[in-house]
């Protein structure tokens, strides 16, 4: 018995010569049942959208509160507990992802082929179901695998929609960039309202210590109506410092209060449509070739391997 694994291999090579015809059976099999199996496959067509998020600067809070001198470290520990920063593609991603998005998808109707069918996602997609809630979940999964999400170096959100119809992958690109476009702007208001809530709770301090500050003011200078001494001119100056302060900040956050307000009631888009989804010309699926091609392969290794063990095992 050859031990060399170059006598080994001849030893293989030698005896498939000598098996070549049901060896050459056995692969036309696999290969032909392969492309039985592929031309069994549904068509599938894959239609893009892309869009590019919005970008928000930080709230006008910090931005006016840093404007103030010797409040340095009150933009700090504000700032960065309110701070938007800035909207990216990322951030578009991954909500794509999220239970509340695929959710809203599936219950969103669009049209499913060329005579115009409206049918609700969920249906489509999952066309049996033992119960709602089964087909809740299985939609949402359907969803998940029927989308691809990926971001540009530039920042663009392209979202691509796998379907069996075109004119279903289409319509479901252009809902899903409605749908995200929806949830983000709802996420904005949620934002807005609890920013508008911290500063109208912020302000009924500063106007409370305000009107603190105020009164002792009138009450120094209706005390002391002549100030006779430096130690009364720096008081007098100190309480004139923190009532001066105080009102430039009141301004500050009353202006935050509206701002805030006003982006809660915003319904503006929140992305701008680089490409709608079109009907695609071609398909994308399924790789036939490949899967062929594949099979092919995999038939010649399993047949050189099952030679290779039956001579020296």
């Amino acid at each position: 018995m050859a031990t060399d694994p170059a006598d080994r291999l001849s030893e293989v090579w030698r005896v498939a010569r000598t098996k070549r015809r049901p060896i050459i059976d056995v692969v036309l099999f696999v290969t032909l049942l392969s492309a039985l199996y592929s031309l069994i496959l549904p068509l599938k067509w894959t239609a893009t959208a892309s869009f590019f998020p919005e970008r928000r600067a930080s709230t006008d809070l910090t931005s006016g509160l840093g404007s103030l001198s010797g409040l340095g470290g009150l933009v700090g520990a504000v700032g960065g507990s309110i701070n938007l920063g800035q909207t990216s593609a990322q951030f578009f991603a991954e909500m794509a992802k999220s239970r509340s998005f695929l959710d809203s998808l599936a219950q969103s109707s669009v049209v499913t082929d060329s005579f115009g069918t409206i049918e609700k996602v969920a249906n489509y997609l999952v066309p049996r179901a033992r119960d709602a809630a089964t087909r809740r979940w299985k939609a949402r999964t359907a969803v998940k695998r029927a989308l691809r999400v990926t971001t540009t170096q530039v920042g663009v959100v392209v979202i691509a929609a796998t379907c069996k119809s075109p004119y279903a992958a289409a319509a479901l690109a252009n809902r899903a960039l409605e749908v995200l476009d929806a949830l983000n702007i709802a996420f904005r208001r949620r934002e807005a309202a609890a920013r508008r809530r911290f500063n109208q709770v912020y302000l009924d301090d500063v106007q409370t210590r305000l009107s603190e500050a105020e009164d002792r003011l009138v009450q120094f200078l209706t005390t002391n109506r002549v100030i006779a001494t430096p130690a009364m001119q720096r008081t007098q100056e100190a309480l004139q410092v923190e009532v001066e302060r105080l009102r430039a900040l009141k301004q500050q956050l009353e202006t935050s209060v509206e701002n805030a307000r006003l982006a809660e009631y915003n319904d503006a888009p929140v992305v701008a449509t680089v490409d709608a989804a079109s009907v695609p010309e071609r398909k994308s699926g399924p790789p036939r070739r490949l899967i062929v091609m594949g099979a092919f392969l995999m038939s010649l290794l399993g047949v050189f391997w099952a030679l290779y063990l039956r001579l020296w095992t």
